[in-house]
């Protein structure tokens, strides 16, 4: 143990378990020096190659983590959050039984080239971080958060063809310059590899549409998606056309400025039970939006947040099952018309009156055994 460790309550709190559970977590107590935390952190990765764990949380370590954490070849998870962390040293191509890497909270964009090739990884979390056209066999990677990719050379299908057990993929566009779009259009019409994938997140700029006609991603639960959806395309192929998404079950919409017709096509999937259409979603030239009968049959939670619409419609026998209607930052002129006694709208009463009071309960008279007509009454009419 470093002759360091006398001064530990003085620099960090640290939590160092026996070198045979190989765990090392350490956060960081305002006014510690930043000179006395990286020698002693320089000097714990010299002599602690056993840790399995390494979790630094608020420490000003400096612009890069010492190149001694090449040394520590057992590690399988290293986290760390500080605002001062820029650069990861080539080293880390050493660890090869890494399985977590965690930089979220640091100005980490991009990784060593030799990182993406250590085949023991699972998940990988930043914000931003640069994904290579070429990677590795990440044949064991299950989390990918957030990538962006090479702003000259884009992605292809080769790119995520080896990760066959992705589970959550973030892809972030920091540009906004629709490079990120392309290349996520060419891995997603060619990614029968990304069959295992349960959560996808796109921030980016002209989302490609093929995310919800490919039937790639048959598998997905949660999808989140904040920028604009190409309606053209949408429009060309017809309404005929159906969204893949059988086991879709939280979708979250921003700035998509989807219309009435695509709403009316996510009123089909049979599995979601959660929307949120949050600022920019939707657009419509009226200024309406309409839940239609028979649509949205799983639906239990529906939340519209600053869309900017003037009228809300929900149809008789639309959201049968919906339980939780939330609308906020909505115009005063509002107008909500909801056939039939909903179970929603005692809720609505209860936290937002001024809403309560712009909804119009549209009577629906109970429908009479009998009273349809028969075969031969409707050819005779």
């Amino acid at each position: 143990m470093p002759s360091t460790m006398p001064l530990l309550s003085n620099l960090l709190q640290c939590w160092v378990t026996p070198l045979s559970a190989g765990l090392l977590r350490c956060c960081g107590e305002q006014g510690s020096p930043q000179a006395s935390t990286n020698l002693f952190i320089k000097e714990m990765l010299q002599v602690s190659k056993f840790l399995r764990v390494i979790s630094l949380q608020g420490i000003e370590i400096g612009e890069s983590l010492p190149p001694t954490i090449g040394n520590v070849a057992h590690l399988q998870y290293l986290g760390v959050t500080a605002c001062s962390l820029k650069y990861i040293p080539s080293t880390i191509e050493n660890l090869k039984n890494l399985q977590t890497l965690d930089v979220r909270g640091t100005y980490v964009y991009k990784l060593p080239e030799a990182f993406w090739s250590i085949t023991t990884l699972r998940h990988v979390f930043g914000e931003g971080l640069f994904l290579p056209k070429q990677v590795g066999d990440l044949k064991h990677l299950q989390t990918l958060e957030s990538i962006d990719p090479d702003q000259e050379n884009g992605w292809d299908s080769s790119t995520f063809e080896k990760m066959v057990h992705l589970q959550s993929l973030h892809v972030w566009d920091s540009n906004y310059n629709g490079v990120n779009a392309e290349a996520l259009s060419t891995v997603i019409d060619k990614a029968n590899f990304l069959e295992h994938l349960d959560t996808l997140t796109l921030d980016v700029n002209n989302i490609p549409l093929s995310v919800f006609t490919s039937s790639s991603l048959r598998r997905l639960h949660r999808l989140n998606l904040k920028g604009k959806l190409d309606m053209l395309v949408l429009r060309s192929i017809g309404k005929e056309s159906k969204f893949h998404f059988p086991n879709l079950s939280f979708l979250s919409l921003e700035e998509t400025e989807v219309s009435q017709d695509f709403i009316n096509k996510l009123g089909k999937l049979p599995s979601l039970t959660t929307l949120i259409l949050d600022r920019g979603s939707y657009k419509d030239d009226q200024d309406q939006l309409v839940f239609l009968a028979g649509g949205f049959t799983s639906l239990t939670k529906l939340m519209l947040s600053d869309l900017g619409i003037l009228k809300l419609e929900i149809k008789k026998n639309a959201l049968p099952e919906l339980t939780n209607l939330e609308v906020e930052w909505y115009p005063e002129e509002i107008k909500i018309e909801i056939y039939g006694e909903r179970e929603f709208v005692n809720k609505i009463e209860e936290v937002d009156e001024y809403l309560y009071g712009r909804i119009t309960k549209v009577p629906v008279a109970p429908k009479k055994i009998g009273q349809q007509p028969s075969m031969k009454q409707r050819v005779a009419s």
